[in-house]
């Protein structure tokens, strides 16, 4: 039998990829590099998980396939020996707002079963737990911890309604019990024959006996007919056992000892209020289900306020903690459900190292455990301990993802996909090392050859030196970006990259070469004349996650570098609180999305116009948004159509040709998407070209207009750097597409739907429109900033959350260039950053750390970098 040994592409041209042909090695750690826009995602993402994709959904029987839509292969001549694809990308879709750790990773399922099976109920209105249990089960308990004990069997005149006498009469009558023949009690701990007692209606918390003898397995039968007689004229009971020192949580005094207790019960209500409680079950935990969400906030733990209007007659719209479920998402009998004395809230509060300690103590206890709980424990702890080799152990279960930082955010999508524990399988991954410290890339780098070694294989598109030199085998694209790029210009070992003549090749080189010593010299290793600043932020009481009352200065009108470890405080103190602060007092408006961080006061805010933020999160825009839209450039682009010959004679004006209005000349079939939507149940949605209009957004007659030769379908289709030539004469235009060129991004095209871009392309178009003068925000006043405005303003805060994401180390100088026009136009910079090449240009630095978690949130050293 012959095995295919690697994957075999030939003929590729999907997007700029010309004519490409190779192979990538099978259960090999495979390295994908080149130049920012060479083609890398266009051959992982775009050829390699699409055509995974395709085959899956070929997989599924005629009958299903006839309700989807068809699904396009890449554009290759041949794709052979491809095994199932699962893909990484850098900005998952699952990753909502209300989506957690616990959930990404696959633990919040098992620990809603470990509350159903192990939790213990309790009242939400007494604050009293329901023991609830049977008598077998008791008998077991209690043979294991308490053999030949003296024991007994008792009902508790707790468990009986105040209100009317039962089907046996009064009981709190004595005489009641003397017609079962019954004869003693326990009251107040001591002994008692119930002919003596005159009345029970002061003694409501007495024990009835019906049985004593010593705990041996040849009693089970008299003491489950015992428990059974306290079933049926109680609804329950307790089995005591006089232990040598207690064993059990809660216990009952008996002739001043000690005596351990386990009760049984058939029901399940509140022995002071009487409040039914209903059996467990694993979505009576489930935030998402409706037996288990909070019925006022159904499920959120949040309510929506709204506030007075601040903003062109805008109500702002706040959310506050749900009172129903104390902000837990949970109805209040499952909300109030205790295992080892935790609510599922307090549970997830724990961070993932007390949660692993805690079930290890589960573990190790003397209390028995059925096979369902061991195995559900066992399974817990192996994700638990990948973790904790991710280095993620600080987090918390109930952590947003949304609130993690970048670095962060990837190993929790690495760990996701290596518990899967999935083998001969193609793994495509997005930059994996993107927003970690160089002391965390070996973790990532473990991780991948863990992927590897578990019999996948693994194809990773990156730029890091040290994954890069520890790939199995590299292929690099280039030799430059967009239309001159799509080509194969080095294939082989780490070991022959050193000696080939690539960008990728020359950077490796450039990088060993350079010392840490010479991070901060010029020329000829001159000292670089670092900036002063030309203020200060002052901020007292910063809360945000792992930061509690942190007080610290922020110079403006410099490039200030935040550093540190991952998970340090970086993000939480920039994008958590100092963000939404001073959105909040510049804009007069709360800053769009759930920030949970809170800064007491902060000085010198009159220094600063307005704040923008920098992050990877993708471009808050329509489906249908592109590049040409976001900047403002689609609007000159259709002037210019509707002034043509053609378009006056048909009386069109610029509206024709836009694809967003249904009044336009957009293709009615994909209403000028270009692209058909297909919705899949198992895995991401599958997007087909449009057949009607051929992938154009627009109707033929349209198409049959002509600016210079180019219809507006043609004219969309160019790169940004073919689009800058194309429109010479168009200052204008020529402007916004060179602040995008300016920012590396002269090879997308200016159809390129945003939400297919990159988290680093997401965040350096937003500095291409900061650098156009497009500016997303306006004053509290009211007024927008025009371009002249933004450019001689010197009052823009821009807080940049890993800007070199993504970039070849080629490109990371341009990006130093336009961060250096910003500084020369008077704005002020903060930037979370670990990458050398690009702190290199930082005139003050501030580092967190000392390590993550509740080992950071500190500021380890502030002042000008050393």
């Amino acid at each position: 039998m012959h095995f295919v040994s690697a994957i075999r592409l030939e003929g590729v041209r999907v997007n700029n990829l010309q004519n490409l042909t190779l192979e990538i090695p099978h259960q090999k750690l495979v390295v994908i590099c080149g130049m920012s826009g060479s083609g890398k995602s266009s051959l992982a993402f775009d050829t390699l998980f699409a055509e995974g994709q395709r085959r899956y959904v070929e997989t599924f029987a005629p009958s299903v396939r006839q309700f989807l839509q068809r699904t396009e292969r890449p554009a290759a001549d041949r794709i052979s020996g491809l095994p199932p694809t699962v893909a990484v990308r850098q900005n998952p879709e699952s990753s909502g707002a209300s989506v957690t750790v616990a959930q990404r990773l696959g633990l919040q399922e098992r620990i809603r079963t470990l509350f159903a099976l192990r939790s213990t109920p309790w009242c939400p209105h007494c604050d009293t737990p329901i023991h609830v249990g049977t008598a077998d089960s008791a008998f077991r308990q209690a043979l294991a911890k308490a053999a030949e004990c003296r024991v007994l069997i008792a009902m508790s005149l707790c468990d009986f309604p105040p209100s009317s006498p039962g089907a046996i009469g009064d009981p709190r009558s004595p005489a009641t019990w003397l017609r079962q023949g019954l004869t003693r009690c326990l009251i107040r701990g001591e002994f008692f024959r119930i002919e003596d007692v005159d009345s029970f209606a002061d003694h409501p918390d007495a024990l009835v006996i019906i049985d004593r003898l010593r705990m041996t397995e040849d009693q089970e039968q008299r003491i489950l007919e015992a428990a059974a007689v306290a079933t049926e004229l109680a609804g329950g009971g307790v089995l005591l056992a006089e232990t040598k020192t207690p064993v059990t949580q809660h216990t009952v005094r008996v002739s001043e000892l000690d005596w351990s207790s386990w009760r049984f019960s058939d029901n399940r209500s509140c022995p002071i209020c009487h409040l039914e409680i209903p059996v467990f079950t694993p979505d009576f935990f489930s935030r998402t289900s409706p037996l288990g969400a909070c019925p006022q906030c159904s499920g959120s733990g949040l309510i929506p306020q709204k506030t007075n209007p601040s903003h062109r007659n805008r109500p702002n719209e706040r959310r506050q903690r749900c009172d129903c479920c104390n902000g837990s998402g949970l109805k209040p009998i499952a909300a109030a459900a205790r295992y080892r004395n935790l609510s599922m809230a307090a549970f997830t509060s724990l961070e993932l190292a007390q949660l692993s300690s805690l079930l290890e103590a589960e573990m190790t206890s003397e209390e028995q455990l059925s096979h369902a709980e061991t195995l559900l424990i066992i399974q817990l702890r192996k994700r638990l301990a990948l973790l904790h080799q991710c280095g993620l152990s600080y987090l918390t279960a109930g952590r947003a993802i949304s609130t993690l930082s970048a670095g962060e955010a990837r190993r929790i999508e690495l760990a996701a996909a290596i518990s899967s524990g999935l083998t001969g399988t193609l793994y495509i991954l997005d930059e994996p090392s993107q927003g970690l410290h160089r002391q965390e890339r070996d973790t990532i780098l473990t991780l991948l050859t863990a992927l590897r070694d578990a019999g996948n294989s693994v194809v990773v598109v990156e730029h890091d030196r040290r994954i890069i030199s520890s790939a199995d085998h590299i292929i690099e694209l280039g030799p430059a970006a967009g239309a001159e790029g799509g080509q194969l210009v080095f294939a082989g070992t780490p070991e022959e990259l050193k000696r080939a003549a690539t960008a990728t090749a020359t950077a490796l080189r450039e990088s060993e070469l350079n010392s840490p010593a010479a991070m901060n010299a010029g020329p000829q290793g001159s000292a670089r004349q670092l900036r002063e600043p030309s203020g200060w932020l002052d901020l007292s009481q910063i809360n945000s996650h792992n930061i509690s009352g942190l007080d610290l200065q922020i110079p403006l009108g410099v490039f200030c570098a935040l550093t540190g470890v991952s998970g340090s405080g970086k993000s939480s103190l920039l994008s958590n609180a100092l963000y939404p602060a001073l959105h909040q007092q510049l804009h007069g408006t709360s800053a769009p999305g759930d920030y949970t961080g809170s800064i007491l006061n902060i000085n010198g805010v009159r220094q600063l116009d307005t704040v923008q933020i920098m992050d990877q999160r993708p471009v808050k825009a329509s489906p249908r948004s592109i590049p040409a839209t976001f900047l403002g450039i689609f609007a000159d682009i259709r002037r210019l159509l509707a002034e043509t010959h053609e378009a006056r004679k048909r009386n069109w004006s610029a509206a024709v040709f836009s694809f967003n209005g249904a009044a336009g000349g957009r293709c009615p079939d994909c209403r000028g998407r270009g692209s058909i939507t297909v919705s899949m149940q198992f895995l991401a949605d599958i997007e087909s070209r449009c057949e009607t209009c051929s992938g154009t957004r627009f109707r033929p007659d349209v198409n049959n207009v002509r600016y210079r030769d180019r219809s507006v379908a043609e004219i969309l289709e160019m790169s940004v750097d073919e689009a800058f030539r194309f429109f010479s004469n168009q200052r204008r235009i020529q402007m916004r597409l060179n602040a995008m060129r300016q920012a590396g991004l002269g090879y997308l095209r200016l159809d390129q739907p945003l939400s297919v871009l990159s988290g680093g392309e997401s965040q350096r178009l937003k500095i291409a429109a900061a650098l156009a003068g497009v500016s997303r925000e306006r004053r509290a006043s009211g007024t927008e900033h025009t371009g002249a405005a933004f450019a001689r303003g010197g009052r823009t805060l821009f807080c940049f959350d890993e800007p070199s994401g993504g970039l070849h180390a080629a490109d990371i100088a341009r990006l130093a260039d336009c961060m250096n026009f910003l500084l020369s136009s008077g704005h002020s910079l903060i930037v979370i950053d670990h990458d050398e090449s690009l702190l290199q240009h930082a005139d003050w630095e501030i580092r967190m750390g000392p390590g993550p978690g509740a080992h950071g949130g500190q500021v380890i050293s502030s002042g000008p970098p050393q």
